[in-house]
């Protein structure tokens, strides 16, 4: 999880300097702003990171016993509440972007508009997260770690990096937000 994060600053950072420059905001206000994408980004996935391990024994315990319905249950259970709230959290990043911004430091006009873009842009479907977190987990609690390791892999090493790179060719600042 940590390598894909970096993986994915990595890739983002580039292609935000790279095409960023050819851009009215610059180099600096899209690495700048994507840093506090990041920032908040990685507080909500730890928050919902936690809720997910925390029923990782619940689920190991239960499917090793052979009682799949509990098993079942807890993985519904904690893909619901992970996703209650991201959604929430999706809400505060949509409606209030500048107030979020403004924790971190407010320059220019342009900075603040790359940021409002960025944040509502990088953030607008982090609700997806939780499911793919939730699948991750759930893989590992029943002892297939290979399908948890492709989960991973899949979405964040591969499709999120090659993404970026291909949008950002194509579409240019804007495109890395979307992919």
């Amino acid at each position: 999880m940590q390598l894909s994060f970096a993986l994915i600053s990595a890739v983002a950072n580039n292609m935000l300097a790279i095409y960023g420059e050819l851009s009215k905001y610059g180099a600096d206000i899209p690495v700048a702003t994507m840093g506090i994408a990041m920032k908040i980004n990685q507080v909500v996935v730890n928050i919902v990171q936690g809720i997910i391990v925390g029923t990782q024994p619940i689920m190991g315990y239960n499917y090793g016993a052979g009682k799949y319905e509990r098993t079942k249950a807890t993985f519904k259970i904690s893909v619901i509440t992970g996703t209650i709230f991201l959604i929430v959290a999706t809400f505060i990043f949509q409606l209030f972007p500048m107030t979020l911004i403004s924790l971190f430091g407010s320059e220019s006009e342009l900075y603040n508009e790359f940021a409002i873009m960025c944040l509502r842009i990088f953030l607008m479907i982090c609700a997806v997260n939780g499911l793919q977190g939730c699948t991750s987990i759930f893989f590992q609690s029943v002892g297939k770690p290979l399908q948890a390791s492709i989960n991973t892999f899949v979405k964040q090493i591969i499709l999120g990096p090659l993404c970026m790179i291909i949008f950002s060719y194509m579409m240019g600042v804007t495109s890395v937000l979307w992919a």
